[in-house]
């Protein structure tokens, strides 16, 4: 058991935006300062929710409706919070993970139209029964341009069904974000096109504001 209080933090942000790229590279960061850390994901980081996490974005599941997406979300989030990152967190590690509820909240509640509330009440009953609370997230995000975020979606190397959705959906994901981090106080990074030739350094400045604010956090 460490003497260090775990942590759990959320990386949020637009599909296409490199998140996943700045949590590894922030997880390199945090370990080279001593501190034990896991990394988890959204839906997944189970046996059982690595299931679940293919049925979800089957393209070929394309009559799946936004009630069935957000119920198929409950049960992975209860097992992976059961099972890992509650433990973690009671272990003194910092679970850094690739989204949580907020993203449900924004894709299948004010981009979908599912009940943003029962989303909602659903998180905060497995993050109390499990006894943690999310210390802090972040949230990349870019522009709020239709052809921006069409550029995104298609460069990405697996296309499944959440990127098939359309150019309309993905503004509205966008746009909560921008509510979702003013009501949880998560940080905005925003998302930085580096020019051809000079993507590392895009990266690189993204990264910054990241190990800034969650270094904050960790000397509190």
């Amino acid at each position: 058991m460490s003497d260090y209080p775990g942590k759990y933090f959320v990386i949020e942000g637009a599909d296409g935006c490199g998140k996943t790229t700045q949590i590894e590279l922030l997880k390199d960061h945090f370990e080279s300062k001593g501190y034990d850390v896991i990394l988890v994901r959204e839906p997944g980081g189970t046996k059982l929710g690595e299931r679940i996490r293919e049925v979800l974005k089957d393209p070929s599941l394309e009559k799946m409706t936004t009630d069935a997406e957000c119920f198929l979300f409950f049960g992975p989030r209860a097992q992976l919070l059961s099972e890992v990152i509650a433990p973690a967190v009671r272990q003194g590690k910092i679970a850094l993970a690739d989204r949580c509820f907020l993203s449900t909240v924004a894709y299948q509640g004010h981009a979908g139209g599912f009940d943003v509330g029962l989303i909602k009440q659903n998180a905060q009953y497995l993050l109390s029964k499990y006894g943690i609370s999310i210390d802090g997230g972040a949230v990349i995000l870019p522009e709020q341009d239709k052809k921006l975020l069409e550029g995104l979606l298609q460069e990405e190397i697996h296309i499944d069904r959440f990127h098939r959705k359309n150019p309309e959906y993905h503004m509205r994901v966008n746009e909560a974000y921008r509510q979702l981090a003013k009501e949880f106080n998560l940080k905005i990074i925003p998302y930085i096109k580096g020019e051809k030739g000079k993507e590392k350094e895009a990266i690189g400045k993204m990264q910054q504001q990241m190990r800034e604010y969650f270094d904050s956090l960790l000397i509190k």
